[in-house]
C-alpha cells in the first residue's frame, strides 16, 4: 500500500512517503509546487491551479527518477496522458476505457 507523505496538501498529486531522493527535478520542473520538509523530503506543498502548472506537475510526475509522485485523481484527461506516455502505474485509481493505451 503507498502511503502519501504527511505534508503533502490535499489533492490529487502527492509524493509516496519515504521515496524522496532529494533530487530536486520537482523543484526544477514544477517550481512553487513542491517544499521539503526538515528531512530533505519533498512534498506537494501546492496543487496546481492553471493548465501551465498542470502541465508542469505532470511533466515531473514523467521524469521523476524514483516514481515518489503520483496521482490519486480522477480526471480522464490527466490519466489519459499517463496512460499514453506508459506511465499509467503513476495513478491509484483504475483507468476509464478512454485512458487505456491501445
Amino acid at each position: 500500500m503507498i502511503k502519501p507523505h504527511k505534508d503533502n496538501v490535499d489533492g490529487p498529486f502527492y509524493v509516496e512517503d519515504g521515496c524522496c531522493t532529494a533530487c530536486d527535478i520537482p523543484f526544477q520542473l514544477a517550481p512553487g509546487l513542491f517544499s521539503y520538509d526538515r528531512d530533505q523530503h519533498c512534498y506537494v506543498s501546492r496543487q496546481p491551479e492553471t493548465k501551465g502548472e498542470l502541465d508542469r506537475m505532470i511533466r515531473t510526475l514523467l521524469y521523476s527518477e524514483a516514481e515518489c509522485i503520483r496521482y490519486r485523481g480522477k480526471d480522464e484527461n490527466v490519466l489519459r496522458r499517463l496512460g499514453e506516455s506508459g506511465n499509467a502505474d503513476l495513478a491509484d485509481v483504475e483507468f476509464p476505457e478512454v485512458a487505456q493505451v491501445l
